[in-house]
């Protein structure tokens, strides 16, 4: 294991893996907070580019990440967790941001992840992808575009 700065990759078998900037924190106990950095990563090969978001709520930079790093295949995109807001935004994504997300970091297809898991939050657990879905319909977004996966699904693209 090594530790990464963002903006910091690392080829490995023909793939690179760069960390980038999150909008959240880190530590697991009192006495750790922000002791260690916290981000999402880019993996890249010859023909297919993904962002894992990671835990992050919706910020300013993510545009540079698609500038930089972009486009994207997929964008793996946090969508729950995101009430009540006066505890959650600083470090949340809600699903209508996921979408901005998506174009921010010019991304095709988006996979919404941390939701349904576990309860963390006052919103239902299958909110999220239902207040996705409908505003990727207000926005006119086309549905193939947005892959919501059921626990253990997988995709190939």
């Amino acid at each position: 294991m090594e530790e990464l700065d963002w903006w910091q990759g690392r080829a490995v078998s023909g793939l690179t893996l760069t960390a980038v900037p999150a909008q959240h924190f880190s530590g697991r106990t009192p006495w750790d907070r922000n002791r260690r950095l916290w981000s999402g990563w880019t993996l890249a090969g010859r023909a297919k580019r993904l962002y894992f978001a990671g835990d992050t709520a919706y910020y300013g930079g993510l545009k540079e990440i698609g500038a930089r790093l972009g486009p994207f295949d997929v964008a793996a995109i946090p969508i729950g967790a995101y009430l009540p807001p006066v505890i959650m935004k600083s470090g949340h994504t809600t699903p209508e941001e996921a979408l901005r997300v998506l174009a921010d970091v010019q991304g095709l297809h988006l996979v919404p992840i941390h939701w349904g898991t576990f309860d963390l939050a006052e919103e239902p657990l299958e909110e999220p992808p239902a207040r996705l879905l409908a505003e990727a319909r207000r926005l006119d977004l086309d549905a193939k575009r947005v892959w919501v996966l059921k626990h253990g699904e997988t995709r190939r693209w």
